[in-house]
């Protein structure tokens, strides 16, 4: 072997060990991404259904020199490194953000997806509206419950207030 066949194959073995990690967390995390696109294109579908004059939209700000990989275990943090100077500054990251909030070009449209300060097309399954609508109705159904099982645990803590406690007075 020499020096380049060597880097090669670990940089192969690198890839392998990230994507490894990407099944775990990694894959929690891009469905999460995915669901913002999603819950993005169905709020704006029920702001235009409702009239309202309010639109929402749905962004990537790019991969962000952050600490949001402190947690990350050392292979995942060497792999991510490897990346570093591509990455961009807090503010180049807040870039797309600020421009989809605040550009009049972008007023009355919604339902769209921005990276780098433009217009892109997201992946065909964070597109698909009927997926959209089972999202937001599970994310409501999820919150009904959350209030539902809050609301019974309230209960049972008042029930219990009810009863007087003995303490003992010190003398």
């Amino acid at each position: 072997f020499n020096n380049e066949m060597s880097l090669v194959l670990i940089f192969i073995m690198l890839i392998y060990l990230f994507y490894i990690a990407m099944n775990g967390k990694w894959k929690s995390y891009t469905q999460s991404k995915t669901a913002n696109i999603l819950f993005a294109k169905e709020l704006n579908r029920k702001f235009e259904e409702e009239g309202a004059n309010i639109t929402a939209n749905a962004l990537h700000p790019g991969v962000i020199a952050t600490e949001l990989g402190r947690d990350l275990t050392w292979y995942e943090t060497l792999a991510l490194n490897l990346g570093k100077p591509f990455y961009k500054s807090i503010p180049q990251g807040a870039a797309t953000t600020v421009y989809v909030a605040t550009s009049p070009a972008l007023e009355g449209k919604g339902g769209l997806y921005f990276s780098n300060c433009n217009q892109q097309d997201a992946k065909p399954w964070a597109c698909d509206m009927e997926t959209a609508a089972k999202l937001w109705t599970f994310t409501e159904e999820l919150i009904e419950n959350a209030k539902n099982n809050n609301n019974n645990n309230n209960n049972n803590n008042n029930n219990n207030n009810d009863e007087e406690i003995p303490i003992e007075e010190s003398t």
